[in-house]
């Protein structure tokens, strides 16, 4: 019963956050086996590690990495938005929750509910 909670909340959030849950998907899919990608990352943002890779199925594992998204959304866009959209499809989808102005303006107040909910 509890699971199956869980996952209702989950899902409901996921879906009220739809841009960020796209920001999620996106960035991770254009360092998925792109070691090239991968070392820009790590040369322009050593201090940081790679995005986290969240299993949809795990609750924690996509909290996790929302809020990495909400804390490093600067480091993470100027590292996303030096890759040519032309390239691959990834990079040209990962681009576009970037230039969105409520994701950075909306951001801050998402944050503290995100990090209320990993408590729970």
């Amino acid at each position: 019963m509890f699971s199956t909670c869980t996952t209702l909340i989950a899902e409901t959030v996921r879906n009220q956050y739809e841009k960020i849950d796209s920001l999620i998907l996106n960035v991770k899919k254009v360092f998925l086996k792109a070691p090239l990608r991968v070392k820009v990352y790590k040369k322009s943002l050593g201090y940081l590690p790679l995005p986290p890779k969240p299993v949809l199925t795990r609750w924690r594992a996509w909290l996790q990495a929302a809020i990495f998204h909400c804390e490093h959304l600067e480091d993470n866009q100027k590292v996303v938005m030096k890759f040519d959209n032309n390239t691959a499809k990834p990079i040209e989808t990962a681009q576009k929750p970037y230039k969105l102005p409520e994701i950075k303006k909306g951001l801050v107040y998402k944050k503290r509910i995100l990090l209320y909910l990993q408590k729970i």
